[in-house]
Order: C-alpha cells, then sequence, then structure tokens
C-alpha cells in the first residue's frame, strides 16, 4: 500500500521496454527516428502510470529510462491496479508495469506472485521461478505461492522440484483445490497412477467448476481404461469450457476414446459416443454457415451415401468437395443427419441419429 504522497524514482535499461507496447506495425516504429521512438516510448509508459491513477514524469535517455511516480491518494495501490490489468488480459502492459513497480518495492508479495505466475503462464519460467522463489523465501507458509512456484517448475520440466513445492503446499493445507489438483497431476507424470487418482478425484470434488480438475480425471482414467469415468469428466470439461483450449482437447479425447472403443452396437442400436461427438463437431461446424452454403454439403453427402458409407472403420476415406477435411463413414453420416435437421427438418435420411444428436445439441447449448 502506498504510504505516502512522495515521489518514488527507479532506472530501468532502456532495452527492458517492449516496442510492441507502442502499439504500432514494426515498419511504423522502423520509420521513427530516435527522437520520435524516444517520445513515444515516455509517452506510452506515462500513459500507462496515468492509468493506474498515478502521476508521473518519464525521461527517456541513450540507454536509461528514469521513471518517477507518486500516487494521486494514499489509498491507491499501483501495483494491485497493474495486477488489475493481468486479470483483464493485458498481459503485456500489466508485466512491464509491475517489473517497474516491483523494483521499487521488491517485497511486495502481491506483486511476486501475480507476476510469477503470469511470466509462468507466458512461458518464461526462470523468471518466474525466481520471483516466486523470493516471495516463499519471504513467506513460507504462503500455500498458493508453492503451488504456483510448483507448476512454473514443472512447466520447465523440473519435476523432482515441482513435487516438492507441492508437497509441502498440500501439507499445509490438503484442502486447497490447486494443490491438490497439481500434486496428482505430479503423480500422473512420475507414473505413479495410484497416488495421482485419489488426490485428482478430490480436486473434482473441492472445486467443481474446474476444468482443469475435470480433464485430469478424464487423463487418468483413459489410462486405467475406465471409459465410462473418463467420458463423465471430459463431457464435464466441454459443460465448463467448451470454446477455450482444454474444452477442444476433451472433444479430441472423447472423440477418441469413441473411435478406439470396440463397440458391438450399430447406429440406430443405442446410443453412441463417437457419433454424438460427430454431430457436437457438426454443430459447431455448421453455426458458421448459412443455409444456402449448406446445402451443397448436404446433398453432396447424400449423394455419396447412396453408394454406401462404412460406418464400422475409423478410417477417414472420404472426401467431399463442399467441406474440408477427410471424413470416416459414421462421420460423413453424422455431419449429413446434422445438415439434414437443418435444412429438411423431419425428413427421414436413412438411419436415426435422434438420441446422439440430441444428446449433442444439448452440449452445443449449454456453451
Amino acid at each position: 500500500m502506498t504510504e505516502s504522497f512522495d515521489w518514488r524514482k527507479i532506472v530501468i535499461p532502456k532495452d527492458d521496454f517492449d516496442l510492441s507496447l507502442l502499439g504500432l506495425s514494426s515498419a511504423e516504429i522502423a520509420r521513427l527516428d530516435t527522437t520520435g521512438r524516444d517520445l513515444a516510448i515516455s509517452k506510452q509508459i506515462t500513459d500507462m502510470l496515468v492509468s493506474l491513477s498515478l502521476k508521473a514524469r518519464v525521461v527517456v535517455g541513450p540507454e536509461l529510462i528514469e521513471i518517477e511516480w507518486r500516487s494521486e491518494s494514499v489509498n491507491d495501490d499501483p501495483i494491485e491496479a497493474a495486477i488489475e490489468l493481468l486479470a483483464s488480459g493485458n498481459y503485456p502492459e500489466g508485466v512491464f508495469l509491475l517489473r517497474t513497480l516491483l523494483k521499487s518495492d521488491p517485497e511486495n508479495q502481491s506483486g511476486l506472485y501475480n507476476l510469477g505466475m503470469a511470466l509462468s503462464d507466458l512461458g518464461q519460467t526462470e523468471e518466474a521461478i525466481s520471483l516466486l522463489d523470493r516471495l516463499v523465501a519471504l513467506s513460507p507458509t504462503n500455500e498458493n505461492a508453492l503451488v504456483a512456484l510448483g507448476v512454473a517448475h514443472s512447466r520447465e520440466g523440473n519435476i523432482a522440484d515441482a513435487s516438492k513445492a507441492l508437497e509441502k503446499a498440500y501439507g499445509l493445507n490438503p484442502e486447497n483445490p490447486y494443490a491438490v489438483r497439481n500434486l496428482g497431476g505430479i503423480y500422473m507424470k512420475q507414473g505413479e497412477t495410484q497416488k495421482a487418482l485419489p488426490l485428482i478425484q478430490k480436486a473434482t470434488e473441492l472445486n467443481a467448476g474446474d476444468p482443469a480438475a475435470w480433464f485430469g480425471l478424464g487423463q487418468i482414467s483413459v489410462e486405467l481404461d475406465d471409459v465410462d469415468t473418463a467420458d463423465d469428466a471430459f463431457r464435464k470439461v466441454i459443460e465448463l469450457a467448451g470454446h477455450s483450449d482444454i474444452g477442444e482437447a476433451a472433444k479430441q479425447q472423447l472423440t477418441k476414446i469413441a473411435e478406439t472403443q470396440l463397440r458391438k452396437r450399430g447406429v440406430g442400436n443405442g446410443e453412441r459416443p463417437d457419433a454424438m461427438m460427430y454431430c457436437l463437431a457438426a454443430l459447431e461446424k455448421f453455426s458458421a454457415l448459412d443455409d444456402a452454403q449448406l446445402k451443397p454439403i448436404l446433398f453432396e453427402i447424400a449423394i455419396a451415401g447412396e453408394k454406401g458409407f462404412d460406418i464400422n472403420s475409423p478410417e477417414k476415406k472420404y472426401a467431399f468437395n463442399s467441406i474440408e477435411g477427410d471424413f470416416s463413414g459414421l462421420q460423413a453420416v453424422c455431419y449429413m443427419y446434422v445438415a439434414g435437421q437443418r435444412i429438411l427438418p423431419g425428413q427421414n435420411m436413412g438411419m436415426d441419429l435422434s438420441n446422439e444428436y440430441k444428446q449433442a445439441l444439448s452440449m452445443f447449448k449449454a456453451k
């Protein structure tokens, strides 16, 4: 917390400033002379600090940048304001400002924690670990700092140090859902499935809204050949985060499960998860198309289907002019069925996929 209205000053190397923060193209930056570039840097830093309710003075020299600021109110906390930039997804400005402000307040624990996590997310694990190590030294019982440190070590491939940090966090608080989930993930990486499973199950119970916990449960269930649990877990991921990267990964896992399982029932004789996933993929694909764009796809697949599709083989051996990609027989049938439900609702498309379509439509609308 800022204690006074005194000016604070730091000096940073000019090379530490990321020119992409200027919001100019590479060509526009190249056209600036030294004076123009320095003025642009000064204005950008000043504007960033002013956005945090700070008064600022910035001088850009040949090699160094001098930055001075002070709060307009004793209640303003510029580090917390910079953290808000990270929370809003503005990583470039948030990271730069936190780095800058921490030079003046190097033991600010909130700043160390949030900058460490942000750099870890950005793949800058060496600096992230350095910051989080400093935080843990300042606050050895900070369980969240230990979790973040463990994750950063894991991302760097240092499983031993990751395990050490996460086990300490778990020891401090066995009910911390992130310590539980990430420690379970480390045990999975170490091949210790039986130690990992109860932790990952517990993580889903402690935080049922965490898609990463459910994804971990799906992964470990696949390893244990527990298809039903894996299927439920990956569906939960899609329900929670269908359009995110982890949601897309869950869809791929569900499709893989469905395609690799030996199933004795054919389409129409019971629900097929593989058909449901193909229907979901078709719904997502077709949502960006109008009816005029969709009709050629429907009719081309329907005409090809008159010769028969091999719906029991996962081999992607069918291709169409109206839609990109290669398709398995069942996939083609599902795409045709979904298109038909929109263009020709109620039309008999040759086989009953109503149950699979209904499930897919429910998942599609839930996102």
